[in-house]
C-alpha cells in the first residue's frame, strides 16, 4: 500500500508492461505509505473510480503506473474529490497524490501505485 514517485526515469531499463521498475534504483523515487484503513477504503471508493476517468487497471493487490498524461487527469479531479471524504488519512493519501502528480509533470516521470 504505496505510492512511488518517480524522480528520475534514468538508468532504469527494466520494466514489467509499462511499470518502471524502480526498486533497485531507491534514489529514483519518493515514497508514500498508507495503512490497511486507507486501503480499504480505496477499494470501495477509488478502483472503480480510477479505471473509470483514467483507465487504471488498480485493484487489491495491483500495482499500476499512471504517466504525465493520467497525471494530468488526476489532478482536477482528486481536487473536487478530495472535498468529499471525510477520513482524514484518506484526504491526506489523496492530497500526496496530487502532489506526486504535479511534481511527476515537472519531473516527466509518473507515479506508482501498489494496493
Amino acid at each position: 500500500m504505496t505510492m512511488k514517485l518517480i524522480l528520475t526515469l534514468d538508468g532504469i531499463d527494466k520494466y514489467y508492461g509499462k511499470i518502471p521498475e524502480v526498486f533497485e534504483h531507491p534514489n529514483n523515487y519518493e515514497e508514500y505509505e498508507w495503512d490497511e484503513e486507507v486501503n480499504d477504503y480505496l477499494e470501495t471508493n477509488f478502483v472503480d473510480f480510477a479505471y473509470k476517468r483514467w483507465n487504471s487497471l488498480l485493484d487489491c493487490g495491483d500495482v499500476d503506473y499512471y504517466n504525465v498524461d493520467q497525471c494530468k487527469k488526476i489532478i482536477p479531479i482528486m481536487t473536487e474529490e478530495i472535498k468529499k471524504v471525510k477520513n482524514n488519512k484518506v484526504e491526506n493519501m489523496y492530497n500526496k497524490l496530487i502532489e506526486f502528480s504535479k511534481r511527476a509533470i515537472e519531473l516527466n516521470t509518473g507515479i506508482i501505485i501498489e494496493m
